[in-house]
């Protein structure tokens, strides 16, 4: 419970500052149990949120901070309002130790096409080795 909390505060930490934040990064512990042992592995986050630029968006991690490709929660918060008739969709392009490049797409039934710059604010949350 403790773990699920600590990773909660810093989804809210960033939440606070709006978009364009520094990103936040730390470390937690995952345990595995069974009925024999206890298996803990140390995991590492890294929480930003930036402001969609026509072209996509890259996430720099900081170097050697994860030791594989995360897994990734993308999520967006509209600066254009709410349209019941179209669709904005964020798109993990590219993902790897390094980095995580995102694609914001808008549309219709009839069309989609790139959100414009300044559209969305892309929130990133990963956690990996």
């Amino acid at each position: 419970m403790k773990r699920l909390l600590i990773l909660l505060c810093s989804t809210l930490l960033i939440q606070t500052f709006g978009c364009c934040a520094e990103m936040i990064v730390g470390s937690l512990v995952q345990e595995i149990e069974t009925t024999t042992s206890i298996t803990r592995k140390q995991l590492h986050f890294a929480a930003d949120e930036q402001d969609y630029v026509n072209g996509g968006l890259t996430f720099n991690y900081p170097a050697g901070w994860f030791s594989a490709s995360p897994t990734v929660r993308i999520t967006i918060e509209t600066k254009i309002g709410y349209s019941s008739t179209e669709l904005i969709t964020p798109c993990i392009t590219f993902n790897s130790a390094t980095q995580t490049t995102v694609r914001v797409n808008r549309g219709t039934t009839a069309s989609i096409s790139e959100a414009s710059t300044g559209d969305v604010c892309v929130h990133l949350f990963a956690v990996g080795p």
